[in-house]
């Protein structure tokens, strides 16, 4: 947070995440093939985007494989960077809610409403101009901030 006539002013949360995102693809005999993977999260319960990610490894070599007939687990990492004008915007206490514990007053953190937007660059589709995105709403219990500041 910036400090502006003695006043606190322009907040921000930042982090870094390594999501682990389970897939189904048991439907499909053959392999699929992602050549990209945009993410998107916004807090669902003021619909505000917290944070984008990119799996665009292509030219890399490194794309993303489900082989058919399993449920796969992939990892991919998403940059949470939001923005205030100060600490009573909503989206921000509930970033800070989530995410930050003070030991000495609070014995456990809260749950963050959020929705996750995938859009899937599959392989042989993504060509032809069609590329879905879907979105992914943690269980009930809401998603457990992964970097907890103390």
């Amino acid at each position: 947070q910036t400090q502006q006539g003695g006043r606190t002013s322009n907040v921000a949360f930042e982090s870094t995440w390594l999501l682990n995102i389970t897939m189904d693809n048991r439907r499909n005999f053959f392999t699929t093939r992602f050549n990209r993977i945009q993410i998107i999260a916004k807090d669902a319960m003021t619909g505000l985007l917290i944070g984008k990610g990119l799996n665009n490894n292509v030219e890399a070599g490194i794309v993303v494989y489900l082989p058919g007939k399993e449920i796969s687990t992939i990892q991919l990492p998403i940059s949470v960077n939001y923005q205030a004008r100060d600490t009573t915007d909503t989206t921000f206490s509930n970033l800070i809610k989530a995410c930050h514990v003070n030991s000495t007053t609070e014995s456990s953190h809260h749950s963050l409403s959020i929705h996750f937007w995938f859009t899937l660059y599959i392989f042989g589709l993504d060509w032809l101009g069609y590329k879905p995105t879907l979105i992914a709403t943690p269980a009930t219990g809401g998603f457990f901030c992964p970097s907890l500041l103390y």
